[in-house]
């Protein structure tokens, strides 16, 4: 079945590439060598019994007499995982092969390692040999592998501790039940499948630091177009969720990215008197639904940066929430936002006076800018506030993309308003500025002019998220500003 699928998207692929005209008319060779469309094929880095996705190699023919390719083969044939296929043929050797004059063959190439000795990336090669004319010549393979670990479901039910040696791979489900406590050790690695989901009913503990963080992310390493990784692209998993049961969470330099709905909270009513989670130099972004949400949570969320949405970037229902030096920011450009950066409503049959939302030294910024018109109350912004919350809420020393002066009603204290465009203002906004186009990789630490620099009010975070030490005059947000000038990153 997995040939049958190799050898269909290869025809695919070929179909594609002569429609786009990919054949190319340089100049012919009188020496009647092959030319090949790259000197190296290098592959996507690979996990140990994935299959890789497709590559394809064009081999031209730029004489002007027709070319008899007499065999071509792979030199160590399936041994060390690789497979080729020629113009839509698999198999392992290929006799007189036919190019015509001025004309070209696509070679498609794709792998499956097994596991190796060692847990460290491992360098594999090849070399496609062309034989014609008494002559050979060789195009050479290239792809790292990493060893992983794989579950379909995995049931935590008593305590455990994931190590960082090798990544682990769920296809389905990875459940924490009641009374069991799941650690994930400094460098440990989580991808999960396409519809795999995370539930925590007892306690996670997530044990990174800055220079060695946890990761949760999909699974894919291939590209979805030429200039953008799989590892760039939302929707790629369900979700992480907390379950009302779950207590004494902790996730401690820790990236969750590339999910459908992010990381859940569920709480209850009345609150606990301890956090349901306590995070700290946390990054959850990329999301094609809510990147956190919290309802009728008690949460402590300390140089947290979340970030790019589809839906609404932390969405807090009720409860209890702390956000300290955190940047909360939404430039998702995969598709129409539909919700706010942040928005903070009462949950279904909470009282009022049970929740309370303490913002400080904080950013929330986003793509939707202000809009004033005379004689109407401003519109727009990246914050939404249920008119019951107000008077529970508190921006403390922030910057905030929302109409302070006119909407203030007494919650915000020495905040700056946002009015700056995000190509102004960050290190990285999801555009390749050297070719003009977009590449959705993205740096929401500050250049040193950013308006928030050194805004920030004293308080014992004594570093920011990347390990940076904060000055006594601290920026808001999670990231102090890059130390390069902007001339040596933009070109």
């Amino acid at each position: 079945m997995r040939h049958f699928l190799f050898i269909a998207s290869s025809l695919i692929v070929l179909i594609l590439s002569l429609l786009c005209g990919c054949h190319d008319r340089e100049p012919l060779d009188a020496d009647g060598q092959l030319t090949f469309s790259r000197d190296t094929l290098h592959m996507d880095t690979l996990y140990s019994e994935r299959p890789s996705s497709t590559r394809t190699v064009l081999v031209y023919n730029r004489t002007k007499d027709a070319l008899n390719i007499q065999k071509i083969h792979l030199l160590h044939g399936v041994e060390k995982g690789f497979h080729i296929n020629v113009d839509g043929r698999s198999g392992q050797t290929f006799e007189n092969i036919i190019i015509p004059a001025g004309d070209s063959i696509h070679i498609f190439v794709e792998a499956t390692f097994q596991q190796h000795l060692k847990d460290s990336p491992q360098l594999l090669t090849d070399s496609i040999l062309f034989h014609f004319r008494n002559r050979s010549q060789v195009l050479r393979i290239e792809a790292w592998c990493y060893n992983i670990d794989q579950e379909d479901v995995l049931i935590i039910d008593q305590d455990y501790e994931l190590m960082a040696q090798r990544p682990l791979y769920i296809r389905d489900s990875l459940v924490v039940r009641e009374g069991a406590t799941l650690t994930l050790a400094p460098g440990a690695h989580l991808l999960l499948g396409d519809r795999a989901h995370v539930s925590i009913y007892g306690t996670l503990l997530s044990k990174g630091v800055p220079d060695n963080r946890v990761l949760i992310e999909g699974i894919r390493r291939d590209y979805l177009i030429p200039s953008v990784n799989y590892r760039q692209v939302p929707g790629q998993w369900d979700y992480i969720r907390f379950a009302s049961s779950s207590q004494g969470n902790e996730l401690a330099y820790t990236t969750i990215r590339n999910g459908r709905d992010g990381v859940l909270c569920f709480g209850q009513s009345p609150l606990d008197l301890k956090d349901k989670i306590v995070a700290m130099g946390t990054i959850i972004t990329n999301m094609k639904g809510r990147v956190l949400s919290l309802n009728q949570v008690r949460s402590c969320w300390i140089n947290c940066e979340l970030s790019n949405s589809l839906s609404t970037t932390l969405d807090i229902s009720g409860g209890a929430t702390s956000l300290l030096h955190c940047t909360i920011v939404n430039y998702y450009a995969w598709d129409k936002r539909e919700g706010m950066t942040l928005k903070y409503t009462i949950a279904e049959g909470e009282e009022v006076g049970q929740s309370s939302l303490i913002v400080k030294n904080t950013l929330v910024d986003g793509a939707r800018s202000v809009v004033r018109i005379a004689g109407k109350d401003p519109m727009g912004g990246e914050i939404e506030l249920d008119e019951k919350m107000v008077q529970r809420t508190s921006f403390i020393y922030c910057c905030l993309r929302t109409a302070i002066a006119e909407n203030s009603k007494g919650i915000y204290t020495n905040c700056l308003e946002v009015k700056e465009p995000a190509d102004k203002t960050y290190v990285r906004v999801g555009l390749d500025r050297k070719n003009n186009k977009m590449d959705f990789i993205y740096l929401f630490q500050p250049w040193a002019d950013a308006p928030w620099v050194k805004q920030a009010t004293k308080t014992d975070i004594t570093t920011d998220i990347l390990g940076q030490t904060r000055p006594q005059k601290p920026t808001i947000g999670a990231y102090e500003p890059s130390k390069q000038k902007r001339e040596e990153i933009v070109p």
